[in-house]
């Protein structure tokens, strides 16, 4: 990145004050034996409180490890000030008074390029050592202080700007729950899923070794609203694919899939007439077309209601889960074939039409994280004063 000629590269150990050995880590099991109302740090912000502190004075804290370093979008550094207690997954920075304003380091360590910074194979780590020649570009303090204060004022519309679009998706998502409560919920008779479907079971119980092309595998995360994402599927070999065909876990053309396990209640119509097999965390649902058409019993199954009732089966602790054969006793309301077909061209028009504002609002989130890094870039480049 280019600077002013009046600016200066500084390694990042002579602008601060590295305090790391005086963090002290204490385990969860420690801290419980030690409650209290003192913020307890760790990489990414606060992890809980305790009844003492080793800090008390305004500190900037850079994450050690833990830290999502390569994602632009995600903070690296953050303040604290008052009592505090740090543990030693953050590094402690104390800036040195008239070398570097604290805003100034902070805005600097959050949008830095960590690459060949920042190593590690499954767990990135900024060493102290690699933390220290951080190279810094430097303006005067008053310059300094000056960009603070622009990237401030800017960042902060920019961040009020995103919160108002993050309510609009919520506000989309409450109106597509309205929807398919109004219009599917509760309308018609009721019946189990194990009358509504003349199939009702789950995919493989056991996961094949993947190959590079081949017959695509599907996934819980390869279920979209839209359908099922076979672009950044896995893939698995032919004998594999047959061994799991001849054992029902290839789902055919009408066919509805549930997630049942992990993110409970993302459902899909299987539209392709491509040969593939899902994996048991899918249940393969296949409707009786006398009394149920499959994209009325998609838009019933992604109902709040329905959703609600199916996770009320839930077993098991750390995963959600539900059971199969308790799925199968999952009550729907059904109304007359015709009365389904009407019901589903309506919503499915509104939910498209809400899920196209939805994209809209994607787009313009991802234009505000390009406008602060964009901002960031012209501050460290000093193209946010006149002393250039």
């Amino acid at each position: 990145m280019s600077m002013p000629l009046h600016w200066t590269t500084v390694p990042l150990s002579e602008l601060v004050d590295v305090l790391d050995n005086k963090r002290i880590p204490l385990s969860a099991s420690q801290r419980k034996h030690r409650e209290g109302s003192v913020p307890y740090y760790g990489a990414t912000g606060q992890v809980g409180t305790i009844d003492d502190h080793i800090f008390d004075e305004p500190l900037v804290l850079l994450g050690e490890d833990g830290v999502q370093f390569f994602d632009a979008n995600k903070p690296k550094a953050y303040k604290i000030e008052g009592p505090s207690w740090v543990n030693n997954h953050a590094h402690v920075l104390r800036p040195r008074t008239g070398l570097i304003e604290f805003g100034y380091l902070l805005h600097f360590l959050n949008s830095f390029d960590y690459r060949g910074y920042a190593n590690g194979t499954t767990r990135l780590k900024l060493t102290k050592g690699a933390m220290n020649s951080i190279p810094v570009q430097l303006p005067p303090i008053e310059e300094q202080k000056r960009i603070v204060e622009q990237l401030d004022v800017q960042l902060y519309k920019l961040e009020k700007s995103r919160e108002s679009l993050l309510k609009l998706k919520l506000r989309l998502n409450s109106l597509s729950r309205s929807l398919l409560h109004h219009n599917v919920s509760g309308n018609g008779d009721l019946y189990s899923l194990s009358e509504l479907c003349t199939l009702i079971t789950d995919g493989s119980h056991f996961s094949p070794k993947t190959v590079e092309r081949g017959f695509p595998y599907i996934t819980v995360r390869d279920l979209q609203d839209s359908g099922i994402d076979f672009e950044n599927c896995k893939y698995i070999n032919e004998d594999s694919f047959l061994e799991l065909e001849r054992s029902g876990c290839s789902p055919k053309p009408g066919d509805v899939l549930f997630s049942k396990d992990g993110t409970v209640g993302k459902v899909a119509l299987v539209s392709s007439t491509e040969p593939f097999v899902v994996l048991s965390s899918l249940a393969i649902l296949r409707p009786n077309s006398s009394l149920i058409t499959p994209e009325y019993l998609k838009l019933s199954l992604r109902s709040p209601e329905v959703l609600e009732k199916a996770l009320g089966m839930k077993s098991g602790t750390a995963i959600r889960r539900v059971v199969l054969r308790t799925l199968k006793t999952l009550e729907i309301a059904v109304p007359p074939l015709d009365e389904q077909r009407s019901i589903v061209k309506f919503v499915d028009a509104e939910l498209s039409r809400l899920g196209s504002l939805d994209n809209q609002i994607e787009e313009l989130i991802d234009q505000h994280e390009n406008l602060r890094r964009s901002l960031l870039h012209a501050a460290f480049a000093g193209q946010l004063t006149k002393e250039n």
